[in-house]
């Protein structure tokens, strides 16, 4: 069981970039404003940060060059910490929907 507290560097550099995009936004929204939105508008926002990621990978598909491919490469991590934010937020909603008051 103490394995669970042992986090995935994988994992923690996702949150780390997860963290990062959802810091952008704590002045307009606070620090949980998703709170109030609705679950499927939520998904939909992951449906569209998905295509924006598909876009990306495509595009680093594509590219020529170190410098190029690792600016887009990086893009498109960010972007997956983006699909990555709607994802959590869903989940963090349903958890209130759990809570037995």
């Amino acid at each position: 069981m103490a394995d669970i507290f042992k986090i995935r560097e994988s994992i923690m550099a996702l949150a780390i970039d997860q963290e990062k995009k959802l810091r952008e936004h704590d002045g307009d929204r606070g620090e949980r404003g998703w709170f109030d939105e609705d679950v499927m508008w939520l998904l939909h926002r992951v449906i569209d940060e998905a295509e924006e990621l598909r876009l990306l990978l495509l595009n680093v598909r594509e590219c020529q060059g170190a410098d190029a491919i690792m600016e887009l490469a990086q893009d498109a991590r960010l972007e997956c910490a983006d699909a990555a934010n709607f994802l959590m937020m869903i989940h963090d909603n349903l958890g209130d929907m759990c809570k037995d008051d």
